[in-house]
């Protein structure tokens, strides 16, 4: 049987139908990681990697058949980079057949040696395009050359990975790269000054996304480099996220800090994906510097751990489609379709389109979370939830053998092209790749 087969569920999982819980997350390790080494990560390095200049190309439809552009994305390059040096990692702690990561670590590096001789603007700064040779370009967007910071971030996190790899002078460098976009992301993120493509923020509000992805990048590079500096923007970036955008066990996605209000379409919807993504990026962070949980606990007055299942539960709650099942894109902050008052803008027209779409990463999220917190707490209501998101997740992503998923489905299921859930048609490799390397690399016991 296929890894992509036997991934998918054929029965309701519950207890009544395997032995225990235990076997069956052993079971579900296992495929994950098959599925990752001998479908995914295979599909990827067959078809994307562009071995002449250097990098990925992710300008596919969402099944993989069709290259738009290759123009390279550099999120993706980044991301790409953090992707290949997991995938060494895991496949050496496993003995994976097949998979030869010192081959991996050198397409890491080629790509990150691409990302730093071409993408680099000066300032901290990342252009988001590239040529396939590597001149920077506004795309077909009609974008600016610089136009995020998420770019500046994610090549900091993919820098990060390859200056952990060990403690020569040519990792150190790589290190030392990844702490300086991220001081310089940081300090523009806390300026208001960092600019958000492909989803400019509405005038007026803060954003809850910079801040959610400067922990990911500070645990990264803080984990790379040990530094004073990455430790104190790890410790503000979690700040910023429990005070700013946490009201119980509610995450917001945007929220207007000058006159706290609280009714219009921006401030009321919720994007569930990212709650149950910086979840685990939250107790990743606590994980890699101990004080930042206890300034979390201090300021949420209760366990980290009970805030992380409270939050997942309700971000679920809310964001499970319960007629047709899966995790919707955006709800409002009482359940439903998004709502409220509004002004007429890219924002608010992407969120009434697209909010009942399907997208696979909150599901990779959803399942990485909800198995860590699992695995921390053992609370029944959060396994409930993983077995269910499990199921939804593979019998409708997974593209077949020897390939990668599908990744946009309209809420019923039927299948969209990659451009009709993001503001680019871009088939990124990081969120699915990210979640089965971080579920393989859990103890199998």
């Amino acid at each position: 049987m296929s890894s992509a087969k036997a991934l998918g569920a054929e029965k309701e999982p519950s207890q009544a139908g395997y032995a225990s819980t235990d076997q069956v997350r052993r079971e579900r390790l296992q495929a994950y990681e098959s599925h990752l080494f001998q479908d995914v990560l295979p599909w990827w390095l067959n078809n994307a990697v562009d071995r002449k200049h250097g990098g990925v190309f992710t300008f596919w439809n969402t099944d993989g058949t069709r290259l738009y552009s290759t123009t390279k994305y550099s999120w993706s390059l980044g991301r790409w980079i953090w992707a290949l040096v997991a995938c060494a990692d895991l496949a050496e702690a496993r003995g994976a057949v097949g998979i030869f990561p010192p081959q991996l670590r050198a397409l890491a590096e080629t790509t990150g040696e691409f990302l730093w001789s071409h993408g680099m603007l000066g300032g901290g700064r990342v252009a988001n395009f590239l040529t396939r040779e590597g001149i920077p370009t506004a795309g077909f967007t009609g974008e600016q050359i610089y136009a995020s910071v998420f770019a500046d971030l994610f090549a900091a996190l993919g820098f990060a990975a390859l200056g952990r790899e060990g403690a020569t002078a040519e990792r150190n460098v790589w290190g030392a790269r990844a702490d300086d976009l991220l001081a310089s992301a940081s300090e523009r993120i806390a300026r208001g000054q960092a600019p958000t493509a492909p989803y400019p923020v509405p005038p007026g509000y803060a954003a809850f996304a910079p801040h959610m992805i400067l922990v990911n990048a500070a645990t990264e590079v803080h984990r790379a480099t040990g530094s004073e500096r990455s430790k104190r923007v790890l410790s503000q970036s979690c700040k910023a996220v429990i005070a700013h955008f946490v009201n119980g066990a509610d995450i917001c996605e945007l929220v207007d800090p000058n006159s706290g209000e609280n009714e219009s379409l921006y401030a009321r919807h919720r994007n569930p994906g990212h709650a149950l993504e910086v979840l685990w990026f939250l107790r990743d962070a606590a994980d890699t510097v101990p004080e930042v949980e206890e300034a979390m606990e201090q300021h949420l007055g209760r366990p980290l751990n009970d805030w992380l299942v409270d939050a997942a539960l309700l971000a679920l709650e809310r964001g499970w489609d319960r007629e047709y099942g899966g995790i919707l894109r955006f709800v409002d902050v009482d359940g439903g379709p998004p709502s409220g008052n509004y002004q007429a803008s890219e924002y608010w027209e992407m969120i009434g389109r697209t909010w009942d779409y399907k997208l696979w990463w909150p599901h990779n999220e959803a399942l990485y979370t909800l198995l860590l917190l699992h695995d921390r707490t053992g609370d029944p209501r959060i396994w409930d939830w993983f077995v269910k998101a499990d199921q939804y997740t593979f019998n409708l992503f997974p593209a077949g053998a020897g390939k990668e998923w599908k990744q946009i489905f309209d809420r019923r299921g039927g299948q969209l092209d990659t451009d009709a859930g993001s503001a680019l048609p871009v088939k990124d490799p990081f969120h699915l790749i990210r979640c089965l390397s971080l579920l393989g690399s859990l103890p199998h016991s």
